[in-house]
């Protein structure tokens, strides 16, 4: 990506602050003691007549982002071609799995320990009306 070089012919150029007025160079009499030198305003949205256009580092971080987000998909999929099969390598996992027993769940049957058991019940008869909220 090239871009244009700026042209030598054109003199410098003088910010006045800005107005929303206008956006149009002011002749030569309109500025300064010196001729060659020529006023603008700027424009409302900050000075920048190419509101929608990203600079050219911008763009060229954007593009070299973009080539190694491809060139990572690619090795990725040259990985995945040379794995074997999906079904084989699931049923390997499955069979794995299966044979060994959870380690989160308990061994024992039953409670552990009974007073806690208390806290999961309902109450046992329905004759008692008092009630105790936790």
């Amino acid at each position: 990506m090239e871009s244009a070089p700026p042209e030598a012919a054109e003199p410098p150029h003088q910010h006045a602050p800005s107005s929303p007025s206008s956006s149009l160079p002011l002749s030569s009499e309109g500025s300064a003691s010196n001729n060659n030198v020529h006023e603008t305003r700027t424009l409302p949205s900050g000075g920048n007549s190419t509101p929608g256009l990203m600079g050219k580092h911008r763009m060229a971080a954007a593009i070299s982002f973009l080539n190694q987000q491809i060139q990572s998909i690619e090795e990725e999929l040259d990985l995945l071609e040379t794995l074997g099969r999906s079904s084989t390598v699931c049923e390997e996992l499955i069979s794995s799995v299966e044979s060994v027993p959870d380690a989160l769940l308990p061994v024992t049957k039953g409670p552990a320990e009974v007073s806690w058991e208390r806290w999961f019940q309902g109450t046992h008869s329905s004759g008692n009306r008092r009630r105790r909220w936790i």
